[in-house]
C-alpha cells in the first residue's frame, strides 16, 4: 500500500467526520439545544443528539444493548425530525443506509419551518371598542 494513498484516505475520512459533526451541531442548534463540545467526540456525541431530540440521557446506554439499540435508533430518528419540525418521511430516511446521509444534510441545512408556522397560526386580533 502506498503511504500517500493511505494519507489521502485518512485525510478524506477526517474531513468527512468533521463535516458531519458540523451537521450534527447545526441540527442541535436548530432543535433549540446547542450541542457543545461533546458533538465532536465520537461516541459521546450521542448525548447532545439525544438531548436535542428531547430524550433522556439514559437512552445513551440503550445504544449499547443489542436489539434495544434498534428501538433507540428508531425512536431517536422520529423525535429529532419532530424537534426540527420536519416531515416524518425524513425519520424513515434517517434509518436507511445511504438515504440517511441526505436526510442529515437536509435536517442540518434546511430552514426552520417552526417560525413560519407560528407566524401563520397567529390569531387575528380584532379591534373592539375596549382596545381602541
Amino acid at each position: 500500500l502506498n503511504p500517500m494513498l493511505l494519507a489521502g484516505v485518512a485525510a478524506a475520512a477526517l474531513l468527512f467526520y468533521v463535516f458531519f459533526c458540523y451537521c450534527w451541531m447545526l441540527i442541535c442548534r436548530k432543535a433549540g439545544k446547542p450541542g457543545g463540545f461533546l458533538l465532536w467526540v465520537p461516541v459521546l456525541q450521542l448525548i447532545p443528539l439525544l438531548r436535542a431530540a428531547g430524550m433522556s440521557r439514559l437512552w445513551f446506554l440503550a445504544f449499547f444493548v443489542p436489539l434495544l439499540n434498534l428501538v433507540a435508533q428508531i425512536l431517536w430518528s422520529f423525535k429529532i425530525v419532530q424537534a426540527r419540525g420536519k416531515n416524518l418521511v425524513f425519520a424513515v430516511l434517517l434509518l436507511l443506509p445511504v438515504a440517511n446521509l441526505f436526510s442529515i444534510l437536509y435536517l442540518a441545512f434546511s430552514n426552520d419551518n417552526s417560525a413560519r408556522e407560528k407566524e401563520q397560526r397567529r390569531p387575528i386580533q380584532i379591534m373592539t371598542l375596549e382596545t381602541a
